[in-house]
């Protein structure tokens, strides 16, 4: 009966974390400024051959990639002038039509050049970790983050480049837990009345 009863709250504990994660995730792209977000995710790991889990992780485009996509963009509005332009002088017998069609595809191809390497080499991330407990979030959980996140970079793999870290608490944060976490450029929130609420070490 016992072993039930502890089934059954382990169960309860993960539902409630997984529901704290999918919150954030909309959260992250309704009002963070991130394009996609998914939860339960697997990080390669230098003194972990499983790897580490991965509450959520967050993608967007970085600089670069916005610049190549607007330049994508500018590229197509000049092609679909020019095509329009060639076709005119096409239909109108004009042979320098032709040459012009042949510019604007030309336009057309680097546009998508543009658009392809704003998508797959200009990306960023966020490491996101969660915890839907009823005790706040101590340090040494805090500590378990930093040192996940540390071991992912020694790992030397390329498929993130995490350049923001979020850790979200139901029920708050000890006091040297939050320290620790801001000292360490770590991104804090609470969720207060159904809405997320950023805090610092002075405001908490």
């Amino acid at each position: 009966m016992e072993e039930k009863l502890k089934e059954q709250e382990s169960e309860t504990i993960f539902e409630k974390g997984i529901g704290l994660e999918k919150e954030f995730c909309e959260y992250l792209k309704s009002d963070l400024g991130w394009e996609k977000a998914r939860i339960r995710s697997q990080m390669a790991s230098k003194f972990n051959m499983r790897g580490t889990n991965v509450d959520v992780i967050a993608e967007r485009l970085d600089n670069r990639g916005e610049r190549l996509k607007k330049l994508g963009n500018f590229y197509m509005i000049i092609c679909i002038l020019t095509c329009l332009i060639g076709l005119f002088l096409v239909i109108n017998n004009n042979s320098d039509g032709m040459y012009i069609i042949f510019f604007g595809t030309f336009v057309l191809i680097i546009g998508i050049i543009s658009f392809k390497l704003s998508e797959n080499l200009n990306k960023e991330n966020a490491w996101v970790e969660c915890k839907n407990l009823k005790t706040k979030v101590n340090i040494s959980q805090v500590q378990k983050t930093i040192d996940e996140i540390n071991h992912y970079k020694a790992s030397e793999n390329k498929e993130y480049k995490f350049v923001e870290v979020y850790f979200i608490s139901s029920n708050g944060f000890v006091e040297n837990a939050l320290k620790l976490a801001i000292d360490n450029k770590i991104i804090c929130y609470i969720k207060e009345n159904e809405k997320f609420k950023k805090i610092d070490y002075w405001n908490h």
